[in-house]
């Protein structure tokens, strides 16, 4: 009898799980169809449907918002070293102007060796802004980095909950056509609802 009501008593909460899930979806779809026509994702919706919807704990937020960090820390760090090598490169381009400018007066070429001189100013000038915006983007990628160390100093001082619930993702497939009528076809996106089912927008 016992292994009846178990197998019983499954069945119920299995389906109350599942009631629960498609009220979910019920609530949540017109507002992902609303978000979708504000992203212009699709200009027409043909098929939408949200086939699983996962629960966001506290400790899926700060993993995410760390995972973005750590992107922009990467980024302004490529920016950085990108302005660096154009800084260069301009220095290598006003050096050998100058050097181009001294043969040019050494051989009374003073219209050409002004020219040179012009060039080399100019590149001297690039070389500057160009280690300039470097230095502004690995000031900003500094920034992060050091975000990120006073997370983790937080993280071993405070644990953080990783069961509390803060909310949903909601996976989807959509189906649609562009403003060309161009078949669009959606196959695994997603959309971060709070607890409220209040849309989290930018996460």
């Amino acid at each position: 009898m016992k292994p009846f009501i178990t197998i019983l008593t499954a069945m119920v909460m299995l389906m109350s799980c599942k009631d629960k899930e498609e009220k979910l979806k019920d609530q949540m779809m017109p507002l992902l169809t609303d978000i979708i026509k504000q992203d212009s994702l699709v200009s027409k919706i043909d098929s939408l449907r949200i086939f699983k919807i996962d629960t966001l704990t506290e400790l899926d937020i700060q993993e995410r918002m760390m995972h973005r960090v750590r992107a922009n820390i990467d980024h302004f760090q490529k920016l950085s070293d990108n302005s660096l090598e154009i800084a260069k490169l301009k220095m290598s381009q006003a050096q050998s102007s100058i050097s181009s400018m001294k043969l040019s007066q050494a051989i009374d070429a003073y219209d050409l060796a002004d020219i040179e001189r012009d060039n080399a100013e100019k590149y001297a000038e690039e070389s500057k802004d160009e280690a300039q915006q470097a230095k502004a983007y690995s000031d900003s990628s500094q920034k992060y980095i050091k975000l990120l160390e006073d997370h983790a100093a937080l993280r071993r001082a405070h644990r953080i909950d990783s069961v509390k619930f803060k909310g949903y993702i909601a996976r989807f497939k959509l189906l649609g056509a562009d403003k060309d009528n161009a078949a669009v076809k959606l196959d695994s996106m997603y959309v971060f609802f709070n607890e409220n089912l209040r849309v989290i927008k930018g996460f």
